[in-house]
């Protein structure tokens, strides 16, 4: 763990969505079960794989799902269950996240740039950012279609602020929910601030977190 960095001290700031902005992961599940009911699987999904939506974890969960049912599927149907489950997910609204919206006015307020990094779709990142009324806060926001989430979304946020990586990762935070969000921060050198919820504190605290708070209005307060 690093020391403690007061959130006004960084230039740049990096957020995960779904179940760090947006209060979406709760109801992954559901979406998850009723993709699965009609071909008569019975499977739940737990919140962290809820979270890495276009990853490979996703599809791997699903064809280890139908193979305990004595049903095996193909890479290529894994591949298309997940992109329906996408769809629906897509189709749903979510409020934001306590503090959420406040946050992200007073960061932006401040000068700080701010980038979304999400596992999502891009087409999901953006719904939920314009449902959200944040769309405008962000200098970019990456869903994972064409680029997946990790170290190349940093690279690209670096370019488009003119940083080599490095000086970027120096003075930016990355705020997400999950391990995945702690190891992605870690990994690239960026002060990793993790948010109980989908994962406990001491997991996210295990996985790199710099910092773990409870919610969002406890970085708010860092604002004031």
């Amino acid at each position: 763990m690093s020391a403690f960095r007061p959130l006004l001290s960084f230039r740049y700031g990096i957020f995960d969505l779904d179940g760090t902005l947006i209060d979406s992961v709760a109801d992954t599940d559901n979406v998850y079960q009723e993709l699965l009911k009609p071909l008569g699987i019975t499977d739940s999904l737990d919140k962290t794989l809820a979270s890495a939506l276009t990853s490979t974890r996703l599809v791997d969960r699903l064809r280890d799902t139908f193979a305990r049912h004595g049903t095996p599927i193909s890479l290529a149907a894994a591949e298309e269950l997940r992109a329906e489950y996408q769809r629906r997910f897509l189709a749903r609204d979510y409020p934001l996240c306590a503090g959420a919206g406040e946050l992200l006015n007073a960061l932006h307020a401040s000068g700080m740039k701010l980038f979304g990094s999400s596992a999502a779709s891009d087409a999901i990142v953006w719904k939920r950012l314009v449902h959200g009324g944040l769309g405008h806060l962000f200098k970019l926001a990456y869903g994972s279609v064409a680029t997946p989430k990790g170290q190349r979304h940093l690279d690209i946020f670096a370019e488009t602020v003119g940083e080599e990586p490095n000086d970027f990762a120096a003075q930016a935070f990355l705020c997400g929910d999950t391990d995945m969000d702690m190891k992605m921060a870690k990994d690239a050198g960026l002060y990793a601030i993790g948010v109980e919820g989908t994962m406990s504190a001491s997991a996210l605290l295990a996985a790199g977190a710099d910092r773990v708070v409870r919610s969002l209005t406890v970085l708010l307060a860092d604002t004031e």
